[in-house]
């Protein structure tokens, strides 16, 4: 319901200020007063930042995936009792809980976090407005840099024998931590 309230006023906001801009425009002998500049431009504006701050809060959270019917299964499979990657990282807390789809699906750093929003517009668009396929496929090949952004920090994941002979390969993103590890959800997708 919070959403459907925030998309309204931001709406209402960018219809509000559209109008005072092009009344000021139109009219270029008369200045518009403090009222006008206040209810049609600040205030609004405060509500499409408050809007952008709580939808960047709250599309980092795993309940915000699980709304959508084709994401819910592999939210569902983060308490699988399997031993998918999803599975063991979320059941043994190595993520947070709160926000494990945000922390594995998104590249780090500014343009990690940038590409994360774009791709989740995109992915609202299809949800609402376009055709959801079938089946879910990744864009583009899983970024090792996701799974170091944490593990180059754990002792176990740089004294592994079995990583010895592919570190370089792992470090320098041509060797997928799929590639041994599998999939990442029990049922296939990334």
């Amino acid at each position: 319901m919070i959403i459907w309230i925030l998309a309204a006023g931001a709406i209402v906001s960018v219809a509000l200020i559209l109008t005072v801009v092009r009344r000021v425009v139109s009219s270029r002998t008369r200045q518009p007063g403090r009222t006008a500049i206040v209810v049609g431009l600040v205030l609004p504006a405060l509500w499409l930042a408050g809007t952008f701050i709580y939808a960047d809060g709250a599309s980092r959270e795993v309940g915000f995936c699980a709304r959508c019917h084709e994401m819910l299964p592999y939210v569902e499979s983060l308490e699988a009792a399997d031993e998918s990657l999803a599975s063991a990282h979320y059941g043994a807390e190595a993520v947070n809980r709160d926000r494990a789809c945000y922390t594995c699906h998104t590249r780090p750093g500014f343009g990690g976090y940038v590409e994360a929003k774009l791709t989740g517009l995109h992915d609202l668009r299809v949800h609402f407005l376009g055709e959801v396929p079938d089946e879910l496929v990744l864009r583009h090949e899983y970024d090792t840099a996701i799974c170091l952004k944490c593990h180059t920090a754990s002792e176990s994941f740089g004294s592994e024998a079995m990583h010895e002979p592919f570190m370089d390969g792992i470090l320098s993103g041509d060797v997928s931590c799929l590639e041994c590890h599998g999939p990442a959800h029990a049922q296939g997708g990334e």
